[in-house]
């Protein structure tokens, strides 16, 4: 059992999603392996997808037809978790800039120096200096300050 996204073209020239449950299985005549559709969860319109708003309705809707659904717990987090890769449930803030995964994770592990002004003063965070960051982080941090218009 997996989920499918089907594409169609509208009218208007953009693309329509329909999100549904597929599960396999093999013809007795001839032997082959099919598809067989187990469900329809929901559809929505591709290029609406980055609209908060239109991304929750979405989703309200695949909640309400997993919950009719004869599926386990682990089936349905499983279920959700590929429909999440294709349509997110939440956008981040380093998604909306055109961040991938993989750069965010180099700036969440990018050592950030401590420095402490006095012995008894708590230890702040300052702003990371170019020779104790990682390179590419550094240059990844520039590049989201820049696009935050933040000044690092």
């Amino acid at each position: 059992m997996f989920v499918r996204f089907r594409e169609y073209e509208l009218v208007s020239g953009h693309k329509s999603l329909r999100c549904e449950i597929v599960e396999n299985y093999r013809d007795k005549c001839s032997g082959k392996v099919r598809q067989r559709s187990i469900s329809y969860l929901a559809s929505v319109k591709e290029h609406w997808t980055k609209y908060p708003r239109v991304r929750a309705e979405f989703w309200r809707r695949v909640e309400d037809k997993l919950s009719c659904l004869p599926l386990s717990e682990l089936e349905a987090q499983k279920v959700r978790s590929a429909i999440d890769r294709r349509i997110p449930r939440e956008i981040t803030p380093t998604s909306r800039l055109g961040i991938t995964r993989k750069e965010t994770a180099a700036v969440n592990s990018a050592p950030v120096p401590f420095h402490t002004p006095s012995s008894s003063a708590a230890q702040t965070p300052s702003s990371p200096a170019a020779e104790d960051t990682d390179p590419s982080a550094q240059e990844l941090l520039s590049r989201l300050a820049a696009k935050l218009e933040l000044d690092l």
